[in-house]
């Protein structure tokens, strides 16, 4: 993997996982008081900014795909590995079921295997989860999709990250295609076709801000929520 991120962030992220883990366990908290909703986004649609502030305004953590990517490769191996062993044998136990259904004899120190397992034991805690599929392993949890078209995204890319033309084009060009080519794989490998029917809501930021975009997701989350315990 070649992603860059800081080392002090993923630590921050998976101490704060494990304080939370530990005060929900000694609180006896229900599981039906957990917030888990994971936000899948087409580059430059605005999906980041909405990830965070909906962290934010829960006050949960926000893992996004940069970390996620870290942990689930075999250098981040002993950041799962701290995680997986916060948890109950019990919960251990499920959880290996699960990507042991999932993935069937897929080798167990192989990305896509890493992957779900590290989605799996972060979805113990509140949480919200951007990107890396983990709408397709999480049924569970409400599922968003923040779009854009084509031309607001590039528009988007050329003022917030200071791109010119050409190479805000050229990148979403490639993120696209990488998106494609990930979903397209990871599908496969959990025998799951990603299509939009997966998502609980679907957002197109040509419609609304972002701010707009937050208020409409909890809005929903809270009637998915009332529903949910009903």
């Amino acid at each position: 993997m070649s992603v860059e991120i800081p080392k002090r962030y993923i630590e921050d992220a998976i101490a704060k996982y494990k304080s939370d883990l530990k005060g929900r366990i000694k609180k006896k908290k229900p599981v039906h008081h957990k917030h888990l909703i994971t936000i899948s986004r087409q580059e430059g649609s605005g999906g980041r900014i909405i990830a965070e502030k909906l962290a934010q305004k829960l006050n949960i953590s926000l893992w996004n795909k940069e970390i996620l990517e870290v942990i689930a490769d075999q250098s981040g191996w002993g950041y799962q590995a701290q995680m997986f062993e916060a948890l109950d044998e019990s919960a251990q136990n499920i959880i290996d079921t699960f990507v042991s259904d999932f993935l069937g004899k897929a080798a167990k120190d192989s990305y896509f295997h890493l992957l779900p397992k590290a989605i799996y034991v972060i979805a113990q805690n509140s949480a919200v989860i951007l990107g890396r599929g983990a709408h397709l392993i999480l049924p569970e949890a409400f599922s968003v999709h923040i779009k854009a078209s084509f031309n607001n995204r590039l528009q988007n890319m050329i003022k917030y990250e200071n791109m010119d033309t050409e190479a805000a084009r050229t990148k979403l060009l490639k993120k696209d295609r990488e998106r494609e080519n990930f979903a397209r794989e990871f599908g496969r490998k959990l025998c799951i076709q990603d299509r939009p029917y997966n998502f609980d809501l679907v957002i197109s930021t040509n419609r609304y801000s972002i701010d707009d975009a937050v208020s409409i997701i909890l809005h929903a989350y809270e009637l998915y929520r009332n529903k949910a315990l009903n």
